[in-house]
């Protein structure tokens, strides 16, 4: 086997030692012992001249190496993963080819050795879960070090001063150690990118000499205790992203953040005491995403409309929020806005062409949206729970809209003329769905949602709901509409109220449509609505269906191929047997479905009933 190249005993979970005559294997360039019950290497590993790659991870029993292991001159991998090591031996500064030292879950291990700084080839040193209380001076002679990982080092409070010679270092990660500050010397790092603090507790204050990191592209301080950021901060030139969420005592933006001309993403979410935004927005051109969830701001600089490359726009929770800038349409660019739980928003005025997702979920005081016939992009309109909401403008201009949510928008589904009342219970389970065609032309009176209704639970004691309490229910509609060659599938939310609980008898429930206008979205020629889903709170739905207010005209058998064009109606009938009937509403001679038509269905007489409008 002297010409073996990789040995892999990964999983052998029996293995406890290695025979000594592992080190005549002199070809060996891998050797992986991976999650065995290995203790210790054997001293003649040293032999090994040609190993580039030792991994031991997972080798829960092993605690210290050999001194030997120095000797291993070639080696250029050390992945030491959650192993029980308590400490590296000094003669380690001996492997010249070193360029990746893993230590990630090293939970036994407080120390490196002072020598480790010889490791002059280290690419990537990851201490990441180890007990390291701090790093050698030494460290700074790792001229070639890329990398150095650092997370949820618990008891790492500081960094030495020396960490600033780190003069090829890419990326530094202290994330949730607990580091109170950076020494002014990291100004020296020339070709750091990357410098996350993330869940940095203690940290409180970036060193004024920050700005000179002239090569930092991503900067991210979340949750950290940092009140503020220095002015200087202007001087990171291609600074690219900046993240500063749950950093809840930073109150403002120094100036210097608008004059950083190449960042892209500005993320302040859940910075609750940040107010104000720096006046110099508009030079930042190529910011495309801004999230300001949660913060406190009130109103946007001036200059903001000028960002000619911004994207995505969240701004949900401002709870002082009233409107947005008057006209949004300058920022060509935008494409997601998110105004979510903004409860004192009242108003959009105009929106841009471009955008493709509208969300105002939860604006409880938005009374009036723009004309939406100019968003030709637009895909997505969310709209959930903006209760004093009366319409939609433009909607049947959105060529490209796909999906509308619109529950608990009660005022959209509001109808001046509705029928409600009681009735004795039907043996007979109906239940079916189809689809609707709808021809504006010809059924110039619109048409009607008729609904069964029967209470299905026991008298809750927790609310107290009793025989003769007046009660609401929301019903919850979801419907296809199919538009010539497009479709957009919608949510709505019918609230009835004033319904007597009783077991019984069951419920009946008429719903008038403006003309062809389902809940504010007008219906042409040859439109379609496919009801999905018809969905109640307690009560069981036994029954709906969709009715024409007048008669039907004669009119031709339309193409079989079009599902749209007939009922699919489906009942179980009195003597248990399953019943389907396939007919057309328009075609004369078929069945009729009319309002009396339906009332004999169900076995309700609308003169003896009690009915109200």
């Amino acid at each position: 086997m002297s010409s073996l190249k990789e040995l892999t005993l990964i999983w052998c979970n029996s293995l406890k030692k290695l025979p000594e005559s592992i080190g005549e294997l002199k070809s060996l360039v891998k050797l992986d012992l991976g999650e065995t019950q290995i203790e210790e290497l054997p001293y003649n590993i040293s032999c090994m001249s040609c190993l580039k790659e030792l991994i031991l991870t997972s080798c829960r029993l092993l605690k210290k190496l050999s001194e030997s292991i120095g000797d291993l001159k070639s080696l250029v991998k050390l992945d030491l993963r959650k192993t029980q090591m308590e400490e590296l031996p000094d003669n380690i500064s001996k492997m010249g080819s070193l360029k990746e030292l893993i230590l990630t879950l090293c939970n036994s291990l407080k120390k490196l050795p002072e020598s480790i700084g010889d490791l002059r080839s280290l690419v990537k040193l990851e201490l990441s879960e180890t007990q390291i209380e701090e790093l050698p001076d030494s460290i700074s002679r790792m001229s070639f070090l890329k990398e150095l990982t650092l997370k949820s080092c618990n008891s790492l409070k500081k960094l030495p001063e020396s960490i600033g010679d780190l003069k090829s270092l890419v990326k530094l990660d202290l994330t949730e150690t607990k580091v109170e500050e950076i020494p002014d010397s990291i100004s020296k790092m020339n070709s750091l990118k990357e410098l996350i603090l993330i869940f940095c507790d203690s940290f409180k204050k970036l060193p004024e000499s920050i700005g000179d990191l002239k090569s930092l592209v991503k900067l991210d301080l979340t949750k950290t205790q940092i009140e503020e950021l220095p002015d200087n901060i202007s001087r990171m030139s291609s600074l690219e992203v900046l993240i500063l969420k749950r950093c809840i005592s930073l109150k403002k933006l120094p100036i210097g953040v608008g004059l950083l001309e190449k960042l892209e993403v500005l993320d302040a979410e859940d910075c609750t005491k940040l107010v104000k935004l720096p006046r110099s927005m508009g030079r930042m051109r190529r910011l495309h995403s801004i999230n300001l969830t949660w913060t406190n701001i009130s109103k946007f600089p001036d200059d903001f409309l000028t960002l000619s490359n911004l994207v995505n726009l969240e701004i949900n929770h401002l709870r002082s929020l009233q409107s947005l800038p008057i006209d949004m349409s300058p920022v060509k660019t935008l494409k997601k806005l998110m105004i979510c739980q903004c409860k004192k928003l009242k108003y959009i005025l105009m929106l841009p062409s471009s955008l493709v997702e509208l969300c105002c979920e939860k604006c409880v005081s938005l009374v009036r949206l723009p004309d939406l016939s100019k968003l030709k992009n637009l895909t997505t309109l969310n709209l959930r729970y903006c209760k004093k909401l009366e319409e939609i403008p433009g909607l049947e201009g959105t060529e490209s809209l796909k999906e509308l949510s619109a529950q608990g928008c009660y005022n959209l589904t509001r109808t001046p003329r509705k029928i409600q009342g009681t009735l004795l219970p039907n043996n007979r389970e109906l239940s079916y769905s189809y689809s609707l065609t709808a021809n504006d032309g010809i059924y110039n009176n619109g048409f009607i949602l008729c609904l069964v209704l029967e209470f299905f639970f026991t008298i809750d004691y927790n609310l107290k709901v009793k025989e003769g309490h007046i009660l609401r229910t929301n019903i919850e509609i979801c419907a296809c509409i199919h538009q010539k060659d497009k479709k957009m599938k919608c949510f709505h939310t019918l609230r009835i109220k004033d319904l007597e609980y009783t077991t019984d008898r069951d419920v009946i429930y008429i719903h008038h449509f403006k003309g062809f206008d389902w809940f504010g979205i007008p219906l042409q020629e040859k439109d379609v609505i496919e009801i999905l889903y018809i969905r109640t709170y307690r009560f069981k739905l036994k029954f709906w269906e969709i009715l024409f207010k007048n008669r039907e005209p004669d009119q031709q058998k339309p193409n079989s191929s079009s599902v749209a064009d007939f009922f699919n109606w489906s009942y179980v009938g009195d003597d248990g047997g399953a019943v389907t009937l396939n007919y057309w509403p328009n075609q004369q001679g078929r069945r009729r479905s009319t309002i009396s038509h339906f009332f004999s269905r169900v076995g309700f007489d609308p003169v003896s009933e009690g009915l109200y409008y």
